[in-house]
Formats: structure tokens, C-alpha cells, sequence
């Protein structure tokens, strides 16, 4: 069905305010994060998590100007047929970069299995690259409304081709992969422990359902506005799926982390066994100090403590290999287990290494001293 002029320019208007609107709401994110961010991104060491961050967070502050430009600005026909494919494959690494702050989370949330990391791998690469297709070859300029020489650079489908749709229902594929990864997982660890999830995981399962949810409405609303016939809409929803995504995947981490240094702080952290006389000197004959918990270039039997007044040692502890707990002179030590899902997901929420066992997740042990 086409459009009057008066309609059709009245929703190119809508696509114009709702591209302000929401790079607005990027803005006002990033500022009022700016406090929770220097302390939980900044202050912290080099890591992936960080690295993706940081991408995710000022690729769209960066780039969504130039779509602004292109989209909300008037300009010559042959200046729109020059650039207009350049917005869209510009924008296209936002949903990219969220992607990887996913993949990144499942990938620790598994305890880093390298059988994982190649498998959210492959699928990211495969939505990306057909994201590029889409990009650079299955778009057209929406025309300019009769009797005008200038107007915005917005892009529409192909007649009769559904790529566009494909092109925002390949992330919500993957996004829907990862979930129901990360949910059975949930799952499993729930039932491992045999009791309710702890607060660091119930929050990495809601954050990351609320996002998607979001995501994935707006990359399906994206999608059916595109196959619809009336040209004049079908952009009008892109801002959603391009300025939204970064904005809810920096949230994950920053709230992840939050509650990841409350959880390292107040319960994850304190593991107290109270056996034996302490004293202000570490014995050699402790049960305990064979643990060998470390991290980063400290090797596994090589962990770093600070003595404290009665016999309380700060330690940095590595990945606890759950199923490899061990008895040391008849001191139970099952009840790590209990910790152990806290801890997986604080590789991921906390200062962490994914090269080195966890690398940077400081947890305080109290243990005996004999």
C-alpha cells in the first residue's frame, strides 16, 4: 500500500526523533553510569570483559553521529546513494560488540570449556557475516517523497526479498542460543547443589533474561517492519535493536560485577574453618597449606596469603575444580561446593584473566593455623 507525501513524510519524521531520542538515551546512560563504571571498568586490570566493555560502550557513542547525519539531515541524491550503506554497517558492530559481552559471559559461566568458546565462536562469526551480506548487498535507498532533491539516507529492502529480516533475526538466533545455554546451566548448577541458586546467579539469569527479552522484541519488531510493504516504516524501529543492545549488555556488566564484588566480599569470600587452636603463625604441618589456590602467574600450588591477627589469612584463590575437592586430615571440604557456582560466576562479574585460572577474583579464606 503506498503512503500520501503527508504520511510518508510524517513517519520519516517519527524514524528522524526516534534516532535522537534514543542516542539521547545512550548518552544519559553513560553519563550517570560514569561513577559505577570508573570503578568497576577503569580501575580494574586488562581483560577481555574490559576490552569488551569499552568497545561496546563508545563504538555507539562514536559512530551513531554519523547516522544521525545521515538519517536526520537532509542531503543530494547522489550523496545518499553514496553512503547510505555506510550507516548500517557501522551500526551493525553494536549489535556485534553486545554479542561478544555475551558470548564472554556463557563462555565463563561454563568455566571457560574451550569446546564452548569455539561453538560461540563460530556462531557469531556466521551471524555476522551474513549481517555483512545483508549489508552491502541486499539494501536499496528508500526513495525521496515526489518533487523533492534532497532527503535522509534511509535504507529499505530489496522488493520482495526477506534478507532484511534475516538480518535482525540472526542475533535474536544467537541471542536465543545463549540463553538457553546459560538456563540449563543455571539449571544444572541448581540442582547440583540441591538447594536455591545464590544471589550472584539469580542476578547473571536476570539481567541476562531482561536483556533478552528487550533484544529480542526490537530485533523481531525490526524484522516484520521490514517485510511489510509500506517502505515509508520500515526503518523506523532500527534505533531499537542498534542503540539498545549496548546499552543493556554494558548494564550486565556493570551489575554483574556489582553484585559479584558483594558476593566476593560478603559471602563467597569468607569460607571459615574453624578446626584446631589458631595461633598468629602458619604452620607447615597445616592441613591447609597444601591447597594450593593462586591465580594469575602464581602457579596453582603457589597462592599468595597476608597473615592477619588470629590466625585469619588473606588469599587469593584460583578455580576450584569442584568435582576435585579434597579431605585433608579429616576436615571435610564439601562444603566448598556450595561456593563453587558463586565463583564461576565471578569469573566472569569480577577482575578476572580468562587466560589465567581466575586472575583477579580476590576471595579473603579464613583457615586455621596449627
Amino acid at each position: 500500500m503506498e503512503d500520501s507525501p503527508e504520511t510518508a513524510l510524517y513517519f520519516i519524521f517519527v524514524t528522524q526523533v526516534h534516532f535522537c531520542a534514543m542516542y539521547a538515551v545512550v548518552v544519559w546512560d553513560w553519563f550517570f553510569g560514569l561513577q559505577r563504571e570508573w570503578r568497576f571498568i577503569w580501575k580494574t586490570s586488562w581483560t577481555p570483559v574490559k576490552v569488551a566493555y569499552l568497545l561496546c560502550r563508545y563504538w555507539v557513542l562514536a559512530v551513531v553521529p554519523y547516522l544521525l547525519w545521515a538519517f536526520a539531515v537532509n542531503h543530494p541524491l547522489e550523496t545518499c546513494q553514496r553512503i547510505f550503506k555506510i550507516p548500517v554497517a557501522l551500526a551493525m558492530w553494536n549489535q556485534v560488540a553486545a554479542e561478544c559481552i555475551l558470548l564472554i559471559r556463557t563462555y565463563a559461566f561454563f568455566n571457560r570449556n574451550i569446546y564452548v568458546l569455539v561453538f560461540l565462536v563460530a556462531a557469531l562469526a556466521g551471524v555476522v557475516s551474513y549481517q555483512l551480506y545483508v549489508a552491502t548487498s541486499q539494501m536499496l535507498l528508500l526513495p525521496f517523497l515526489p518533487g523533492n532533491t534532497t532527503g535522509p539516507c534511509l535504507p529499505m529492502s530489496k522488493p520482495h526479498s526477506a534478507h532484511l529480516l534475516g538480518f535482525f533475526i540472526a542475533p535474536l538466533l544467537y541471542d536465543t542460543l545463549v540463553t538457553f545455554m546459560t538456563v540449563s546451566k543455571a539449571i544444572s548448577i541448581r540442582r547440583r547443589n540441591g538447594g536455591p541458586s545464590s544471589r550472584l546467579i539469580q542476578t547473571f539469569l536476570r539481567e541476562g533474561v531482561f536483556y533478552y527479552i528487550l533484544i529480542s522484541f526490537a530485533n523481531l519488531v525490526n524484522g516484520i517492519f521490514y517485510l511489510q510493504p509500506r517502505q515509508a516504516i520500515s526503518a523506523i524501529c532500527i534505533p531499537l535493536s542498534v542503540m539498545l543492545s549496548p546499552v543493556l549488555a554494558c548494564r550486565l556488566i556493570l551489575d554483574l560485577r556489582e553484585r559479584g564484588s558483594e558476593t566476593v566480599n560478603q559471602s563467597t569470600g569468607t569460607i571459615a574453618f574453624t578446626a584446631g587452636v589458631t595461633s598468629t603463625k602458619s604452620s607447615p604441618g597445616s592441613p591447609f597449606s597444601g591447597l594450593g589456590f593462586g591465580f594469575g602467574t602464581q602457579g596453582r600450588g603457589n597462592s599468595k596469603a597476608i597473615m592477619r591477627p588470629q590466625g585469619v589469612v588473606l588469599s587469593t584463590i584460583g578455580s576450584i575444580p569442584g568435582d576435585a575437592m579434597m579431605t585433608a586430615n579429616g576436615l571435610e571440604l564439601d562444603s566448598i561446593h556450595t561456593y563453587k557456582a558463586d565463583v564461576e560466576a565471578a569469573v566472569y562479574s569480577g577482575e578476572m584473566g580468562l587466560g589465567s585460572p581466575v586472575s583477579g577474583i580476590r576471595v579473603e579464606v579464613e583457615r586455621t593455623t596449627m
